[in-house]
Formats: C-alpha cells, sequence, structure tokens
C-alpha cells in the first residue's frame, strides 16, 4: 500500500488536479484500512482528493487528522497550503486546526496562523478563535490532572508573530485576549498562559508606540481589580524594558486609585508589577561581568525615580524596590567573579 501511496505522493501538484473517481477510491481504501504504517505517504496524497467532491472529500480528510501524528498533520498542511492555499479557505482551515489542538503547535501551523493574520480578512478572529480552543482543551487537562506538558502557545525564543497590526486590529486582539480572564483573578497556570499568549501574538518582544496607545487605552478603561490586575500581568510578556514600559507601570498604578482597591488588593497590584518590572527573560553576557539587561534596567529606574519623584507613594516605593534587586543582580556578578573553586 505504501508503494501505491508514494505513486501519487511523487505526482506534482498539477497533475494531481486531474486526479479521477480511481484515484480517490484507492486513497480512501488504503485510508479505511488504518494502518499507522501508511499514514506518513497518505499525509503526502490525501491533499488532492479535494479536487473531487469537495463536500466528502473534506470529511475524509477529518477522518485522517483524527488519526494522524502531529508530524504527519504538519505534512499535510504543507502540501495543502502549497496545493490549496490554505489561509483562503475557512472551512478547511478549521478542519485541520481542529486537528491540532491536542498536539503542541508545529512549525507549520505556526506558519498558517501568522499567514491567517497577515492574508486573510477574518484571519485575526479565526486565529483568536483557535487559541481560545487550545485554552478549553488545557482547562479539560487541568481538571483531570494531567496538563503537564501541554502548551496552549510554542514556547521556542522566536514564538511571537512580528506582525505589524494596525491600531484597530491590534486593540481588538488584546481585548478579546482580556476578555478571556477578566473574570477572575488569575492563579498560577493561568497566569503563565495570560502572559504566553500575549507574547505569542504580540507585534514585538517590547513595547513601542502602537503597543503603547493600545495598552493605555485599556488601562483607562479597566473597571475592576482582577482587570487591572491581569493587565499588569500581561506586561510580563515584553522583557525588554524602556520608558514606554515604565509610563504604563505608572499609568496602571494612577489608575488603580479610581477602582477604590482595598489594602490587600493594592499589595497584590504593587508584587505583580514588581514582578513584571523584572522579568527580563533569558539572560546572557560575559561571566564575571553584569548581565546587560540588569545594567539597563538599573539605568532605567534610576531615570524612572527621578522623574516621577511626585507621583504615587506605590510608584516610588516600586521602582526603588526594582533599583535595589537590580543592585543585588549586579553586586552578585561581580562576587560571583571572585569566588575560587
Amino acid at each position: 500500500m505504501n508503494c501505491i501511496l508514494v505513486c501519487y505522493h511523487n505526482i506534482n501538484q498539477e497533475e494531481k488536479s486531474n486526479f479521477n473517481l480511481d484515484d480517490k477510491r484507492i486513497i480512501i481504501d488504503i485510508l479505511q484500512k488504518e494502518i499507522p504504517e501508511t499514514y506518513f505517504r497518505m499525509a503526502y496524497s490525501i491533499p488532492a482528493i479535494l479536487y473531487l467532491d469537495y463536500k466528502d472529500s473534506l470529511k475524509q480528510l477529518k477522518l485522517f487528522l483524527s488519526k494522524c501524528s502531529n508530524r504527519d498533520i504538519e505534512h499535510v498542511i504543507y502540501v495543502l497550503d502549497y496545493s490549496h492555499k490554505l489561509y483562503e479557505k475557512l472551512d478547511l482551515i478549521d478542519v485541520v486546526l481542529n486537528s491540532t489542538i491536542v498536539f503542541e503547535i508545529n512549525y507549520a501551523v505556526e506558519k498558517i496562523l501568522k499567514k491567517l493574520v497577515i492574508k486573510s480578512t477574518n484571519g485575526t478572529q479565526t486565529v483568536l478563535q483557535y487559541l481560545k480552543k487550545r485554552i478549553e482543551y488545557w482547562e479539560q487537562l487541568y481538571n483531570d490532572k494531567t496538563h503537564y506538558g501541554y502548551h496552549v502557545v510554542p514556547m521556542h525564543a522566536r514564538a511571537f508573530f512580528e506582525v505589524d497590526y494596525d491600531n484597530s486590529i491590534l486593540k481588538e486582539i488584546l481585548n478579546t485576549i482580556f476578555n478571556w480572564f477578566n473574570n477572575e483573578e488569575l492563579d498560577y497556570w493561568k497566569n503563565n498562559i495570560l502572559v504566553a499568549i500575549i507574547h505569542y501574538i504580540s507585534p514585538s518582544s517590547h513595547i513601542h508606540q502602537k503597543l503603547y496607545d493600545v495598552f493605555n487605552d485599556l488601562i483607562s478603561n479597566a473597571k475592576s481589580f482582577n482587570h487591572i490586575l491581569n493587565l499588569t500581568t500581561s506586561l510580563k510578556a515584553y522583557n525588554k524594558k524602556n520608558s514606554l514600559y515604565v509610563d504604563l507601570i505608572v499609568k496602571i498604578f494612577k489608575h488603580s486609585v479610581t477602582l477604590s482597591l482595598s489594602s490587600e488588593q493594592e499589595d497584590k497590584l504593587k508584587k505583580q508589577g514588581y514582578i513584571s518590572l523584572t522579568t527580563l527573560g533569558v539572560k546572557s553576557g560575559t561571566p564575571g561581568q553584569p548581565f546587560s539587561v540588569d545594567l539597563e534596567l538599573m539605568e532605567l529606574m534610576k531615570e524612572s525615580i527621578q522623574k516621577y519623584k511626585n507621583g504615587p507613594p506605590q510608584i516610588t516605593e516600586l521602582f526603588n524596590a526594582t533599583l535595589r534587586s537590580t543592585e543585588e543582580c549586579i553586586q552578585d556578578s561581580y562576587r560571583e567573579n571572585d569566588e575560587v573553586w
């Protein structure tokens, strides 16, 4: 059977559009035998049947995707994207993406998600719906205590979109994500999921003017403690700190005054602000020397303390605590250089 599928596999995409019903029957007959050893070749062959009786072929494709591995799905996506312009067919996209919810997001899926955002009219909503389904699947695993090892979004270092969204689209994206979480105070796991999703779908790894404008608007419209706390948490997604980042932190605390928070809520917000400010991602540098990100944060905090010295007391306390912590990290780097092994 693999020999037969190899023949279909090796036919170029233009010739596959000339497939007939006999070819389709052969492929489906092999598929219905449910032999995992044929799935690798089947992944390259089954997209061809979509040229014949599209609706029925979509059902057959869905059947195959429900049985095969993440690797096989990745191969199917590559072929579909080449032969059918996958991002243009939302019914096909739904079938393909829904089959990947139980798996880690592979590179082929990442490529399609980015194409949807850039090229498809309703692509952004499709991507957001997909991520929401992955969160819901994670919640099922969490309730069964089998969530370890499952990631809602990719965790590799380059896992963010870097798309130059329009302001309106960026605001829609962030609003939608925050609406998933705003009615609750997040536990450890959901806290991490929120940050990971913001990081993944963000246009940049740092706060630039466009992101600043959108976050500023979101902060101004925050109506509850959970809302403002989750906004503060989400800023952890941006490891590189700058003056715009600091200004958002200041605006969060200024706006929190209008929400009549309890002393306990104020403490939680200040703690989260400290965590967000001191989250710098993976550090790298010269052994025995301070990390450059620590030095940059130290200078930023010194400037911010002077700039906002007449601001709310919580801001001064927060920036001073961050400065002390950063200076301790820098001194630790020098001390480690003097250690004798």
